[in-house]
């Protein structure tokens, strides 16, 4: 979906262009007036970005092969959780690799 049509949101997921050139898939974590702080939902730290670079916004994800829509409750809901864990995610990775591998 175009960002233009309407305002991005937190706890979205956006498709942007990075100043470098690159192109990055990440969550909306914040938000102020000129621009938006983005977060990955596999990294701690958090990044600027300007409204201008979006190009677009998730509407849906695919999962073992399952459509999951972005509008969905219990998917808004796991991304707020998930948002707020951002501080554990290392401690929450190494206990869930130590799980796997037993």
């Amino acid at each position: 979906v175009s960002p233009s049509k309407r305002c991005v949101k937190k706890g979205e997921i956006v498709f942007i262009q990075r100043e470098t050139g690159e192109y990055i898939l990440h969550r909306v974590y914040k938000i102020y007036d000129d621009y938006f702080i983005m977060n990955g939902d596999n990294q701690e730290w958090c990044e600027n970005v300007k409204f201008e670079n979006v190009i677009a916004v998730v509407k849906k994800i695919v999962r073992k092969n399952k459509e999951i829509s972005c509008d969905n409750l219990i998917y808004k809901f796991y991304a707020y959780i998930w948002m707020m864990l951002k501080n554990h995610r290392k401690q929450i990775y190494r206990l869930y690799s130590y799980i796997r591998s037993k």
